[in-house]
C-alpha cells in the first residue's frame, strides 16, 4: 500500500474516537471479503493473488487499530467485534475450550463485548455491508484500468459488477429506512453518507474538476459538511484516496 492510499494525522481524543470506529468497520469488511473469495475464485493461485491484494490493505489498518486507545464502551465493543471477525469463529470455539485460563478468559471477554445488543445493531451491520460492498466497488474500478495480467483476470463482468451496484443501492435503501436510535447508530449512518457520496459524485468526476468540492452539487456539498459535522471527521483524518 503507498502513503496515499491511507494517512493519519494528529487528532482529538473524539476525532480518534471516530477513527477507532471507522477503522473497526473497514477491517471487518476486509476480512469478510477475503473469506468470500474461497466461494468466488476456485483456482488457488488467483485466490491467493485476491487475498494478498487485501492484506496489503488490511495489515495498516490493523496495525493503527492496535496504536489507538479504546475509551468507550462502544470503541471497546467494536474492537472486540473486530478482533473475532479477523480470527474467526473456530479459533474462538477453541480458545473458549482452552485447557489455558487465559485464553478461556480472552475468549469470555471477546464473545461478551462482541455479542449486538444495542437498538442500532441491525443498522450498524448494514452499514458495514455497505461498506464490504463499496470496497468491492473500488477495488473493481482500480483493476479495470491495470495492466496487469493477473489484476485484469480479477476484474469484474460486466453483468456481476451490475448485480454488485444493484445489491448496493440496495443496502443503501435498507440504510436509509432505518432510524438511528444510539450515537453510534447516528456516527455510523453519517459515515455510510459521507462514503456514499463520495463513491456517487467520484463516478462524474472529469478532467477539469478532479476534486469533490469542484464537482459536487451544492445540496452534496451540505449533506458532507453535514455528515463530516456528525461523525466530528475533518476531512483530512483517517481519508482513504481511491485511485481512479
Amino acid at each position: 500500500m503507498s502513503n496515499n492510499d491511507v494517512f493519519y494525522l494528529s487528532a482529538t481524543p473524539e476525532q480518534q474516537n471516530v477513527e477507532l470506529l471507522l477503522l473497526c468497520a473497514g477491517v471487518d469488511a476486509l476480512q469478510q471479503q477475503k473469506r468470500g473469495l474461497f466461494d468466488a475464485i476456485e483456482d488457488d493461485d488467483e485466490r491467493e493473488l485476491a487475498i494478498e491484494a487485501i492484506d496489503d490493505l488490511q495489515e495498516p489498518m490493523v496495525r493503527r487499530l492496535a496504536e489507538l486507545r479504546a475509551t468507550t464502551l462502544e470503541e471497546h465493543r467494536a474492537r472486540a467485534r473486530s478482533v473475532c471477525t479477523y480470527i474467526g469463529k473456530n479459533q474462538l470455539n477453541e480458545d473458549a475450550n482452552s485447557k489455558y485460563l487465559h485464553e478461556r478468559l480472552t475468549a469470555a471477554v471477546l464473545r461478551d463485548l462482541a455479542e449486538e445488543t444495542d437498538a442500532d445493531a441491525t443498522l450498524l451491520s448494514l452499514c458495514r455491508q455497505l461498506d464490504a460492498e463499496t470496497r468491492e466497488i473500488e477495488l473493481n474500478d482500480a483493476r479495470v484500468p491495470s495492466q496487469c495480467s493477473a489484476d485484469a483476470a480479477l476484474a469484474m463482468e460486466d453483468g456481476e459488477f451490475e448485480a454488485l451496484l444493484g445489491r448496493w443501492r440496495d443496502t443503501i435503501k435498507e440504510i436509509a429506512a432505518l432510524p438511528a436510535r444510539t450515537s453510534a447508530g447516528i456516527r455510523t449512518k453519517a459515515a455510510a453518507l459521507r462514503q456514499t457520496l463520495m463513491q456517487e459524485v467520484a463516478y462524474r468526476r472529469d478532467e477539469g474538476a478532479p476534486s469533490f468540492e469542484e464537482q459536487a452539487d451544492v445540496h452534496e456539498l451540505l449533506a458532507m459538511s453535514l455528515s463530516r459535522d456528525l461523525v466530528c471527521d475533518p476531512p483530512i483524518v483517517a481519508v482513504r484516496e481511491v485511485a481512479r
